[in-house]
Formats: C-alpha cells, sequence, structure tokens
C-alpha cells in the first residue's frame, strides 16, 4: 500500500510544505524513499530547505508554527540520506546560504543555532 506521502507525490502541483505537513516525511526520507528523495533532491527545494534552516522565520508567524518548518527541513537535510547530503555538499550556492547564516550582526536564536550545528555536524562528518 503506497504511503500517504507517495499519494501527496502524485500529486501534479504538490508544495514543499504540503509535504512537511505529513507526521512521517522525516521517516520516509530516512528510508529512502525513491520519490520523495528525487522530489527533494531538486535545486529549488533543496535551497528553500537550506534557507527554512538559515534564515530567521517571519516573527509575525504563529509562535507554535514558526520553527516547525525549520525544524522538519533541518531533520529532513541531515537524515543521513547520501543523495541529499552530497547535492548540499557539492553545491556551492547551497553551501554560501549555510554559511551566510554566520554573518550577521544579530542575535542567534538557540534554537535556529541548533538546526544550523546539526547541519554542520553532518556536513563535518561527511
Amino acid at each position: 500500500m503506497p504511503s500517504r506521502v507517495d499519494s501527496l507525490l502524485d500529486k501534479e502541483n504538490i508544495t514543499l510544505q504540503e509535504l512537511m505537513d505529513e507526521d512521517d516525511i522525516v521517516q520516509e526520507c530516512k528510508s529512502q524513499n525513491k520519490k520523495l528523495v528525487d522530489f527533494l533532491m531538486k535545486q529549488e527545494i533543496m535551497e528553500t530547505l537550506v534557507h527554512m534552516v538559515v534564515d530567521k522565520p517571519p516573527s509575525e508567524t504563529d509562535e507554535k508554527l514558526r520553527y516547525r518548518y525549520p525544524n522538519v527541513a533541518c531533520d529532513l537535510i541531515t537524515s543521513d540520506v547520501s543523495q541529499i547530503t552530497d547535492a548540499l555538499a557539492t553545491s556551492e550556492s547551497l553551501m554560501k546560504t549555510v554559511y551566510s547564516f554566520l554573518d550577521t550582526d544579530d542575535d542567534l536564536n538557540p534554537l535556529q543555532a541548533s538546526f544550523f550545528s546539526k547541519l554542520m555536524g553532518l556536513l563535518i562528518t561527511r
């Protein structure tokens, strides 16, 4: 029986946020669901995921949801799927975006800093 994530991926104009609203998306990614991994590896999706991790979320977003997508994005990127890790590590533009997190005079949000640290830990391990 196909998973809910697979069913969503069969839709024509599925958005990243729709997928990220699924509770089992990280588990599907870790189990290397081919459709999901292929979707996540698209350049524009990878860029969105990285920006979710390193960019400060809008303060007008509901407090409960403000860090939900960045947390899921971080879990997807760091789910130890070699294709995703390689796509990140070999893309100069994505790596510049990752490092842009450090280029700020603002105080770092501890939760967002933990997402960045997890991402960097993965890259250093690789």
